[in-house]
């Protein structure tokens, strides 16, 4: 493989985006020479929060870009703020300072997530080709290529952007302000694009591609999908409990919840969980944020230390190695991209909870084909307090009766089929990375890989 191609590849500071940014980075530094750029508060802690240790094989670079984006910043509004005003205009900076053609150290194409489209203007104005990284489901990508100057911006409150999906030919009708300037870009971006490669793999989303040709100017824009990619993270957890109380525990029968590091359950709702999780009478790990830690019923509260207590709570937990577990049988879940893969890989049948943005699109994937059980009307604000009755209901259903496997187990077994085999060295996804890192990397779009 010719070592000379220089790629650039930029992620987002949104770590559901980074990591399998930085993980694609890692995948293509095998065939090419790398400069991963990330902001410069997340390159600083990649070697300790994500265990980024690059190997011999791997030709990467890593550079922060100086965007003044802080560690964390917890409210979404002022995050969707600073990604738009500071980060993509250091994104601008960067890329207008980037060598090119002859010189030395040149950038012969750009990758970056595609909800920075905004700023590759800049590779167009350079003549700099990019490609984009979808980092969700096509089902998503269907919603943005229908945005354009008939879509309204309206208060995040009243947006209902993921609801229905409107005829061929029609506009989405709707979008969240706090997000319009990321979005509203998507589509002229891909369009400008050399192809887009996607976090997913082919017998998944073949339908939804189909129908992204079909339904918008997406056409025949070569569509690569190299997914699903998932974080690298060591086999033990910095609480050890976490993997020690499964191996306690009898096969096929803990239950796993898990909402992600964004938004989560209200501390109502929080309760009515814990109550539910108790009613199953099931082991159970909980990987619930420290502060909703407070608001758990007495019963738990009482034996959060006790090594007996039948559950595990912390606030992190090596959710790979966990869903992997053939203690597991059930996964309580919001439906992030990320970790819905990670549980069809394992085969793990789950409880859909989705809270907001694409995870209802994920969640209305998971029930369609049977792998989950989906709780209706959950949303992260305003959504109605689901009791704990029913809650309990839906574990016991997606876990099975009277030690029987559920349907929902079988789907989840047969999907694990599915996407083992396209990450396996012969498999589709494995196939289209390798196909996307020979290509030769010129002003000319590739042929499109067929479907």
């Amino acid at each position: 493989m010719d070592k000379d191609i220089h790629l650039l590849v930029i992620a987002l500071p949104a770590y559901g985006h980074l990591i399998p940014t930085l993980e694609l980075a890692r995948s293509l530094s095998t065939f090419h020479t790398v400069t991963f750029a990330a902001s410069a508060q997340r390159t600083t802690q990649l070697s300790t929060k994500h265990h980024f240790h690059p190997t011999p094989s791997e030709d990467i670079t890593v550079r922060g870009i100086d965007d003044g984006i802080p560690e964390d910043v917890p409210d979404p509004q002022e995050f969707a703020n600073r990604i738009m005003h500071s980060f993509f205009p250091a994104v601008e900076r960067l890329l207008r300072s980037v060598p090119t053609g002859t010189e030395p150290g040149a950038v012969d194409a750009v990758i970056t997530d595609n909800f920075c489209g905004k700023p590759m203007e800049v590779c167009t104005e350079r003549g700099i080709p990019y490609y984009l990284f979808h980092t969700l489901a096509t089902r998503g990508l269907r919603f943005f290529m229908r945005m354009d100057d008939k879509t309204k911006i309206v208060p995040v409150t009243d947006c209902r952007l993921f609801d229905i999906l409107p005829p061929p030919g029609k506009s989405v009708p709707e979008v969240s302000a706090m997000y319009a300037e990321i979005m509203l870009n998507i589509r002229p971006a891909t369009m400008g694009s050399h192809g887009v490669l996607t976090n997913s793999f082919r017998v998944m989303d073949q339908p939804d591609l189909d129908a992204l040709r079909s339904e918008s100017d997406f056409g025949d824009l070569p569509m690569f999908y190299v997914g699903p990619i998932f974080p690298r993270e060591p086999k033990t957890s910095p609480d050890d409990r976490v993997l020690k109380f499964l191996e306690k525990q009898p096969p096929k029968s803990t239950v796993y919840v898990s909402f992600g590091t964004g938004s989560g359950p209200s501390e109502e709702q929080t309760v009515e969980l814990a109550n539910a999780l108790l009613v199953t009478g099931r082991p159970f790990v909980w990987a619930l944020r420290e502060q909703m830690h407070r608001v758990l019923p007495e019963a738990i509260q009482k034996k959060m230390q006790d090594d007996n207590a039948g559950f595990v709570i912390t606030n992190w937990a090596p959710q790979k190695a966990v869903l992997a577990s053939d203690r597991l049988r059930v996964f309580v879940c919001h439906c992030g991209w990320g970790g819905l893969m990670e549980g069809l890989y394992a085969g793990v049948a789950m409880v859909a909870w989705p809270m907001f943005g694409d995870q209802w699109l994920n969640a209305e994937w998971l029930a369609e084909h049977g792998v989950a059980f989906r709780i209706p009307d959950t949303k992260a604000r305003g959504g109605r307090l689901v009791p704990a009755s029913e809650i309990a209901e839906a574990i016991r259903t997606v876990a099975g009766v009277d030690g029987k496997v559920s349907a929902y187990q079988r789907a989840a077994e047969r999907w694990q089929a599915e996407v083992q085999a396209a990450l396996g060295p012969q498999g589709t996804s494995s196939k289209e990375l390798e196909g996307f890192a020979m290509l030769t990397l010129n002003m000319e779009p590739p042929d499109p890989i067929s479907d």
